[in-house]
């Protein structure tokens, strides 16, 4: 009888104890724990190759922000226009949704996650990856993906005058608009680019439908979206000097007479 009624106090102590230093419902207790979770919860039985359609039958959407760095070159004989851009893709994966304490976001390698199917169609090499960071899941299904890329595309160049206007295009070669379309998209240019011997005065932006049959296999319809960049001429140094040297001596040859009065009249003007 004795012994019951220390007992007791001591089982109820013990869990109450035990209450206090464990975590309720299998709860993560520290910031490492919590992260281990997430990753063990929402890339169980992932699958990377399937899309996300998170209205289905509607499309997944695909936000692009590009925004130009350099001009590093446009050769004009071999059409080709040479950039450094930054590209920022943002789009929703339902499937890395969770619920946080303290974890609101997690990092992971592009090839681990479903990625949108955006390349640049008019590229005469592959992107050159200057910064590739791996992406940035938020706990509410978001995922950004940023790179700056150094990027080779084809251009429309006419050498007989001195402004160009040169496009990226970006789109889809297997997701048609159907299953893949753009919605919010913005095109910058940095307030500090780097030109060399072009400079950037204009720049616009689009979407361009487009009907693509691969031999009878993809057939439909695709939305491609067209940057525009519209370059000038910037002359050197030594182009200037040449042109005030051939305009010079373009004035004294065809107006010979209005030149040696402009001359008479200063030494006249200098005696005064």
């Amino acid at each position: 009888m004795e012994i019951s009624t220390w007992i007791l106090p001591i089982i109820t102590g013990l869990n109450l104890f035990s209450r206090c230093t464990t975590s309720s419902a299998g709860q993560p207790r520290s910031y490492a724990e919590e992260t281990v979770q997430i990753y063990n919860t929402i890339f169980h039985k992932y699958n990377a190759m399937i899309r996300p359609a998170v209205d289905f039958p509607k499309p997944e959407y695909v936000d692009i922000d590009l925004t130009l760095i350099q001009v590093r070159n446009l050769d004009l004989k071999n059409k080709e226009l040479d950039i450094i851009c930054d590209i920022s893709l943002s789009w929703m994966d339902p499937r890395l949704f969770w619920y946080p304490q303290k974890v609101k976001k997690i990092t992971a390698n592009s090839s681990a996650v479903w990625t949108p199917d955006v390349s640049i169609l008019n590229a005469l090499s592959a992107p050159e990856n200057i910064l590739n960071p791996d992406l940035v899941a938020k706990n509410s299904g978001m995922l950004y993906w940023y790179r700056r890329q150094r990027l080779r595309t084809a251009c429309h160049t006419n050498s007989s005058v001195d402004v160009q206007d040169c496009q990226i295009i970006m789109g889809s070669k297997l997701q048609t608009s159907a299953e893949q379309d753009f919605r919010r998209v913005t095109f910058n240019v940095n307030s500090d680019v780097v030109t060399d011997s072009w400079e950037v005065v204009g720049s616009d932006f689009g979407p361009v439908p487009r009907y693509m049959d691969l031999n009878n296999t993809l057939p439909g319809n695709f939305t491609e979206m067209h940057f525009i960049l519209t370059l000038q001429k910037v002359a050197s140094p030594y182009e200037e000097f040449q042109a005030q040297r051939t305009s010079g001596y373009a004035a004294f040859c065809i107006y010979p007479q209005t030149f040696l009065l402009f001359l008479v009249n200063g030494m006249r003007i200098l005696y005064q």
